[in-house]
């Protein structure tokens, strides 16, 4: 699953080790973060979905 969300300064330190992504009550873990080309303008997440 993609995760796509606008860019900001709080957006931008999250990282893959310490983050997750929570939709409709599951639980995603973040396996990638694209900064699209690094333009500032939005970061795409990659994830995984967390077996419990």
């Amino acid at each position: 699953m993609t995760v796509s969300i606008c860019y900001c300064q709080k957006a931008a330190a999250i990282d893959s080790t310490h983050f997750r992504v929570m939709l409709l009550g599951e639980i995603y873990n973040i396996v990638n973060i694209d900064h699209m080309n690094f333009r500032k303008k939005s970061l795409k997440f990659t994830c995984r979905k967390e077996r419990r």
